[in-house]
């Protein structure tokens, strides 16, 4: 399945975090709730009169990052046979084609923090739906044949993977960024790593991380939260806890960085691609916000300053791009280039100019006197607004916003996280300035070169 581990994937992490606030204070409003299943599961029920399904995330910490080496690949392998192995019942279907003839949608992914399960289906199926999502999740046992037929699957994936040069150079970049740490291995393995898999040491895994102490849940839709809480307990909440759960397990995270490093390789591209990366505030952090906005003004949106120096003003690459993807323990900011491989010494050397000039950049109508306001284009007001399009963008799906709460039930590790909206009002051209400063400059950076192969 799809894997969570791009930017593109993080909509929840620009969430509007005054609602889940809401829920936990709960207060007189029965239209978003928190609570905890009776086995402890927490939960974020929210009701959505004008959404015709029920949105159900199941999210558990049992991402790549609690594999150990012998087991790269593992928590990815695991997602695909929930979904898609035989119904321990025996029945002629799996469990997710049982769900699909309860007129649900069911899909999941992997990441390096997290694995989701994600559940759309009609409001008057949530029973049913929950019945069989608690036997896909918690009741499974696996078949040689089973492993056998997914772990191909696993394989095609990995190598549609290896010829994609963005998602390429992203494993080999985090790879160098993040080594001798789980985060730097591949989501998929290797082909060794997937071979030395069994369904023994698949089954012990599962039994260690796919359990109720390990998980959270939201539920978005119409339908009333009173009644979710009621249908849980009667599924999901029943589960028990068993006593070879890995919840205790600390990842510590990985270590800084002491030196730039650049590592190349050759694939079957017309143009060459560069990545040049940085370590940077991980998901809980009070810096968190303010690289986005930073990743927003210069690599993305409407009117990206890097492309416009990059592209535009010395037409070095063909495009540029930046990305920041925040995990639980340490983040990461990179700058991805597509250019002629005769560029790439110049290109690069042209982005660390840019960082260096971006600190005395003008790039707010607050850098300018009244007088010359009217006159100048607000670089970092477009890019907030943007960036709070998505987030609401985000709030108007419900698959989305249930991402979103789950996600956050796990990661979260702030007593009073502040609403999107307030950690955005604090940001200055001045902090903004200072955090470029302090993450892109004068610190060990990891490049990545992807070079077209020579044809004879």
């Amino acid at each position: 399945m799809r894997q969570c581990n791009l930017p593109l994937r993080l909509v929840g992490g620009i969430l509007i975090f005054s609602f889940i606030l809401l829920a936990k204070t709960q207060g007189k409003n029965e239209d978003l709730r928190f609570f905890s299943c009776n086995n402890g599961i927490p939960v974020i029920a929210e009701r959505l009169p004008n959404l015709p399904l029920v949105h159900v995330v199941l999210a558990l910490r049992s991402g790549s990052k609690y594999e150990k080496e012998e087991e790269v690949g593992l928590s990815h392998l695991l997602e695909h046979l929930i979904l898609f192995s035989d119904d321990n019942e025996g029945a002629s279907a799996n469990l997710s084609e049982a769900l699909r003839l309860n007129g649900a949608m069911v899909n999941g992914h992997t990441g390096r923090d997290l694995v989701t399960f994600e559940i759309t289906l009609p409001a008057d199926r949530l029973p049913a739906g929950i019945s069989l999502i608690r036997r896909l999740v918690f009741d499974r046992k696996f078949s040689d044949k089973d492993l056998e037929r997914e772990r191909a699957v696993v394989r095609r994936e990995r190598k549609e993977s290896r010829d994609d040069p963005v998602q390429r150079g992203t494993r080999l970049l985090l790879r160098k960024m993040f080594p001798h740490h789980p985060y730097g291995r591949s989501i998929y393995g290797s082909l060794e790593d997937l071979d030395r898999l069994s369904v023994p040491r698949v089954e012990a895994f599962y039994r260690k991380y796919f359990t109720p102490d390990r998980c959270s849940l939201s539920v978005v839709g119409d339908v009333d939260t009173q009644t979710v809480e009621s249908v849980l307990n009667s599924g999901i909440g029943s589960v028990k806890i068993p006593e070879t759960s890995g919840a205790d397990e600390i990842i510590p995270p990985p270590k800084r960085l002491f030196r730039s490093d650049e590592l190349v390789e050759v694939m079957d591209i017309h143009q060459a691609h560069i990545f040049v990366g940085f370590l940077a505030p991980p998901y809980n952090h009070e810096h968190r916000i303010g690289i986005r906005v930073i990743a927003q003004m210069l690599g993305r949106g409407i009117y990206p300053l890097l492309s416009s120096w990059l592209v535009g003003r010395f037409h070095l690459v063909s495009s540029a791009s930046m990305s920041y993807l925040p995990l639980a323990e340490m983040g990461c900011v990179w700058v991805h280039m597509v250019l002629d491989p005769e560029n790439i010494k110049r290109a690069k050397n042209e982005l660390f100019q840019f960082i260096k000039q971006f600190r005395s950049m003008n790039f707010s109508l607050q850098d300018y006197p009244p007088a010359r306001r009217r006159e100048v284009f607000d670089f970092l007001e477009s890019s907030m607004n943007q960036l709070r399009v998505r987030s609401e963008s985000g709030r108007e799906s419900g698959i989305q916003r249930a991402l979103s709460y789950a996600r956050f039930i796990l990661i979260n590790r702030r007593e009073k996280p502040e609403s999107f909206e307030k950690q955005l009002k604090r940001l200055s051209p001045s902090k903004l300035r200072s955090l470029a400063g302090k993450y892109l400059l004068g610190v060990p950076h990891t490049t990545v070169v992807l070079l077209p192969r020579e044809t004879p």
